[in-house]
């Protein structure tokens, strides 16, 4: 069931990417955007890692 579901995300997704050149553009700079920034939370955490602020800091970042 969930292969199924994962089909019709994938076929959603080609489609619209198929459609115009917006879409195609869009979908890469939110890509590299949230690649950049899950990079960057990751680097931030390992950072403060052992600190005494990192557990609240963790928290506040996920819960975002």
């Amino acid at each position: 069931m969930a292969w199924l579901l994962v089909q019709l995300k994938l076929r959603l997704l080609g489609n619209a990417l198929r459609s115009s050149t917006a879409a195609k553009a869009s979908f890469v700079v939110s890509t590299a955007l949230a690649c950049l920034l899950a990079g960057g939370v990751f680097v931030l955490l390992a950072r403060l890692r052992g600190q005494s602020a990192s557990v609240d800091l963790t928290t506040v970042i996920f819960t975002m």
